[in-house]
């Protein structure tokens, strides 16, 4: 017995419906975002801590998001901050994203690595 089985023709699928076809297709070109309340809220650290030295004004959560989209989409950190940026204007959120620099630092600071492709 050989360990590939020759397939005689081709295959019998036929598309039938072709404009639930067509739909199915461009439906997978198809981008949702959604940023629950409690991310949204959480995105910034207090400015209430009075500690000595500088204070971070971005959680962990936002850089580490805003690091995944880099990496889904391939940009570079200052494409980053402005994606995320438009990103909260067409989702009608009060925040802003962390600056290119403070990703670059963050990045390290989280222990994230970046594989590129």
């Amino acid at each position: 017995m050989t360990a590939r089985s020759s397939r005689k023709g081709k295959s019998k699928y036929k598309v039938e419906n072709w404009p639930e076809y067509n739909a199915g297709l461009v439906n997978r070109g198809g981008i949702t975002f959604y940023i629950s309340e409690d991310i949204a809220s959480s995105w910034n650290h207090d400015e209430d801590s009075k500690k000595p030295g500088g204070q971070r004004k971005y959680t962990d959560i936002a850089i580490q998001t805003s690091l995944t989209m880099r990496l889904i989409y391939s940009l570079g950190l200052r494409q980053t901050e402005g994606f995320m940026n438009s990103l909260f204007d067409i989702l009608g959120l009060n925040i802003v994203s962390a600056d290119y620099s403070t990703l670059s630092r963050r990045t390290d600071y989280l222990g994230v690595q970046m594989v590129w492709r």
